[in-house]
C-alpha cells in the first residue's frame, strides 16, 4: 500500500495540472509554487533537480519526467526508491490520458481535463 498523502502534478515552468491532499482549506497553486521555487533554486545551486526533503513528520518526493514533475508527500520513514515507483506509475497513467508533448504548447488548455484522472489515481492514496 502507498503512503502518499499528498500528491502534485506541476509543469516546468510551475503550472499546477493536478493535486490531492485531504487537508481542508488547501490550495495546490499554492504549495506547486513552492515547491517550483525551491526546485528552481536546488538547480541554480547545485546544477541538479530536489529529490527529496524531510519535516520531522513527512517527507516530499520529487520524480521528474517529461515537461513535468510529480511530487508526494509521505510518512518520513518511506522508502524513497518505493515512492519513486508509485510515482513512476503515475506518470504512466497521467501520460497516457494526457500527453505532456501535446500539451507543452498549451498546458492550461490541457488542464481542464485532469479532473478524470482523480478516479485513476485513488488506489495510490
Amino acid at each position: 500500500m502507498s503512503e502518499i498523502f499528498e500528491f502534485y502534478i506541476i509543469t516546468d515552468s510551475g503550472l499546477c495540472i493536478y493535486s490531492y491532499s485531504p487537508r481542508a482549506n488547501f490550495d495546490g497553486d499554492e504549495i506547486t509554487g513552492l515547491f517550483t521555487a525551491l526546485n528552481w533554486y536546488a538547480q541554480e545551486v547545485t546544477s541538479e533537480s530536489i529529490r527529496s526533503f524531510s519535516f520531522p513528520n513527512s517527507k516530499v518526493v520529487f520524480f521528474h519526467a517529461k515537461d513535468v514533475y510529480l511530487v508526494a508527500r509521505t510518512l518520513p520513514q518511506a522508502k524513497e526508491e518505493e515512492t519513486y515507483a508509485w510515482l513512476e506509475k503515475m506518470y504512466q497513467i497521467f501520460a497516457s490520458e494526457i500527453s505532456p508533448e501535446t500539451c507543452k504548447s498549451n498546458w492550461n488548455e490541457c488542464r481542464n481535463h485532469v479532473p478524470d484522472l482523480g478516479i485513476k489515481f485513488e488506489k495510490y492514496f
